[in-house]
């Protein structure tokens, strides 16, 4: 019995390192946003050239990790993850000590690559680790890590780049990241690979029209978001004088109602169901975008609507995955898999698109204004789907 509970607590552990994991890969992929003007200035370069690390990172993201996950498909996953870590670590340091533009770019295509390959190994593999009964909270205690990283990760990452310059913000990150590493190889057990799932397989779910556009919804809503929060930095000091301070208390408000709209999402949809659920969430969202401009001037209405904006985007994503799912109830996790690529895919097209729209001399009041008219289309992109999925039976 006792050994039991030391093979269970040690189970445990694992699975926490693997949350820490996602954790520090979370806060590699949003913290840019925070310290986005640092890096601008000390690299020389406009803040709109800046911001297409993001674009590039989310790319590489998207149409690496299907084809990266299916080539190392039959590598053993506690190897695959480790060797994922290092490669992240490693990208780190380039970053903190990138003397250029091109460098830190090769370093967020690292970054990319690896966290990409462990974001998508671990929850797996998380899974594999307890009996089937208890996967469901496995997977949910992993994939807490990724939403920790907003309300810890990403204002933490800002007050070291603040504090002591952006390059100790991945130096930080590095040192973070060897947590993990060590506690994955003390504390889970070797988990064989399988066989490859074809790329043809994975993405023959967009044969129909309904799931197309119900992809398509992430992309919209997640263009219109990264267009803005990309560049929030810039868009609080422009439009209410934020100073670091504030800007970094923003993005902790944003963090703790992001993780509030997780929970909130996926309660309505058991409550009131998906279709009500992506209706408000994704409505709130358009109603936000186009508020924002309007109160800079009123700090506490600024926030009001930060708080309605975060906790509804993050609510809008497992409504929508519960959406696409009930499409195609067989294929539920390859539909996963292709919204993961969808929606960072809308990251890059937001964060390009956002860096177009200030370096034309727009202003930035005008990313929220184009926020709200490409997730108005995403909500448009949803009742297609809505009246499409209706005219035809369901994906077999």
């Amino acid at each position: 019995m006792e050994n039991n509970k030391r093979i269970d607590s040690k189970t445990n552990l694992g699975i926490l390192m693997l949350a820490i994991g996602m954790f520090v890969v979370g806060t590699v992929e949003l913290v840019f946003a925070g310290v986005l003007k640092l890096i601008s200035t000390d690299l020389g370069v406009s803040v709109a050239t800046t911001g297409q690390l993001v674009t590039i990172y989310a790319v590489i993201y998207a149409i690496g990790t299907p084809i990266l996950i299916s080539l190392t498909s039959r590598i053993e996953r506690k190897k695959l993850l480790l060797l994922s870590l290092f490669a992240f670590i490693l990208s780190n340091v380039i970053a903190a000590i990138s003397p250029n533009y091109i460098f830190l770019m090769i370093s967020r295509m690292i970054a990319a690559i690896s966290a990409g390959i462990f974001s998508v190994s671990s929850i797996a593999f998380a899974a594999k680790l307890v009996p089937p009964e208890k996967a469901g909270k496995a997977i949910g205690t992993t994939v807490m890590g990724f939403s920790s990283s907003l309300v810890l990760g990403v204002p933490l990452g800002t007050v070291v780049g603040e504090a002591f310059g952006w390059r100790m913000t991945f130096t930080f990150v590095a040192l973070v990241t060897l947590l993990p590493v060590f506690g994955i190889w003390l504390f889970t057990q070797k988990v064989k690979g399988e066989d490859p799932v074809p790329l043809k397989t994975q993405f023959s779910i967009l044969r129909k029209p309904a799931m197309v556009m119900g992809q398509l919804v992430s992309a919209f809503v997640f263009i219109g978001q990264f267009s803005l929060y990309t560049y929030f930095t810039p868009f609080l000091h422009h439009l209410a004088s934020f100073n670091m301070g504030k800007i970094t208390i923003a993005f902790f408000v944003l963090g703790i109602f992001g993780i509030l709209g997780s929970y909130i999402g996926g309660y309505s949809v058991d409550k009131w169901g998906v279709k009500k659920t992506l209706f408000v969430t994704i409505g709130s969202r358009v109603l936000t975008f186009f508020l924002l401009p309007l109160v800079g001037e009123h700090p506490i209405f600024l926030f009001l609507i930060m708080m309605v904006w975060s906790a509804s985007g993050w609510a809008t994503t497992p409504a929508n995955q519960t959406y696409l799912r009930s499409l195609a109830p067989k294929l539920a996790d390859m539909i996963i898999a292709v919204n993961t690529s969808f929606m960072q895919l809308g990251i890059a097209l937001g964060s390009a698109m956002g860096g177009l729209i200030i370096s034309n001399h727009y202003s930035y009041t005008s990313l929220s204004w184009f926020a709200g008219v490409i997730t108005l289309v995403g909500l448009f992109s949803f009742f297609l789907s809505i009246s499409l999925s209706n005219r035809q039976d369901t994906i077999q």
